[in-house]
């Protein structure tokens, strides 16, 4: 069983420093954000690579972040009746949820967005926003390495929901 915790551990470590370094694009989306406007602005001329450069950048900050918000319990959801509840009924109600909602829904996530990548590496896809036309796939790829992180995680999150569920204390708040 420690094997297990020490997986669950590593995996929420992994989250933890893919969620780090991919606070730092923050400050290249700024830039970006910054630079356009002073072209538009000052200068009079706008880019026409910076629409797509903020579309990656920021989907990129947003879903790398998203399996780390999971350990930290910082997504949005009506958890007040739960506080309410005794642990052990807290934790059915949270173990039906994985399995009835959030584990067919990652499953379903990874697998639309491996498609999703393969395919759009597989014929070159660029971006048809702008002139710049940038290569799309690497884009894909790292959600794709959010959605896998993201339902890594869940699964730890699980375990230490079944951990509670199956405690010998009788499960009081």
């Amino acid at each position: 069983m420690d094997i297990l915790w020490k997986l669950a551990d590593g995996v929420t470590n992994v989250n933890r420093r893919i969620f780090r370094a991919s606070a730092w694009l923050i400050y290249p989306l700024i830039f970006v954000i910054m630079y356009e406007v002073a072209m538009r602005y000052v200068v009079g001329r706008p880019t026409n690579w910076v629409y797509d450069m903020t579309w990656i950048l920021f989907g990129a900050f947003s879903f790398l972040g998203g399996a780390f918000t999971l350990a930290e319990k910082g997504h949005v959801k009506a958890d007040i009746v739960l506080t309410l509840l005794p642990k052990k009924v807290a934790a059915v109600i949270t173990t039906l949820s994985y399995l009835i909602f959030f584990f067919p829904l990652m499953c379903f996530m990874v697998y639309a967005c491996s498609r999703y990548f393969m395919n759009s590496y597989g014929m070159g896809e660029i971006s048809p926003y702008t002139s710049w036309g940038p290569l799309l796939w690497p884009s894909k790829l790292i959600l794709l390495i959010s959605m896998t992180m993201l339902l890594l995680q869940g699964v730890v999150e699980f375990l230490k929901t079944l951990r509670v569920l199956f405690k010998a204390d009788g499960g009081g708040k």
